[in-house]
């Protein structure tokens, strides 16, 4: 009973550790700053990893927990902030992927303005007269 008490209050911890990540990240996409696509990546690659180990993690735990339905409003409750964050990340590299694909078609459509005009200068001076 003491090693069972001990392995539980190991994953506990864990599982603790495990929630931190999220909350951190939850943090960082309340920062107004947070629209960096990179780390934006990066971090939900780190937190698509934390929820495979709070899954292995939380298994453990129900196994050797007798207050079964406690332990299922923690995984509810940890599915449902994951889910939401995970949302408002794609969300946002969807939101820069089109930013980026809009800026690049405002410069073509710049870049072929720019290519008319200096192949054809004479005909808008005329158009003038």
């Amino acid at each position: 009973m003491p090693d069972e008490n001990n392995e539980l209050t190991t994953f506990v911890l864990r599982r603790e550790q495990v929630n931190a990540q999220l909350t951190r990240l939850q943090t960082f996409l309340n920062d107004p700053k947070s629209n960096v696509t990179m780390q934006l990546k990066l971090r939900s690659e780190k937190i698509r990893e934390a929820w495979s180990e709070f899954d292995a993690i939380q298994n453990n735990i129900e196994i050797l927990e007798d207050i079964y339905n406690d332990q299922l409003q923690y995984r509810f409750a940890f599915k449902d902030l994951y889910f939401e964050l995970m949302s408002q990340v794609d969300d946002r590299l969807s939101g820069s992927n089109a930013h980026a694909l809009g800026r690049q078609q405002i410069q073509g459509i710049q870049n072929e303005v720019t290519q008319k005009h200096q192949t054809h200068p004479t005909q808008d001076r005329k158009s003038v007269v």
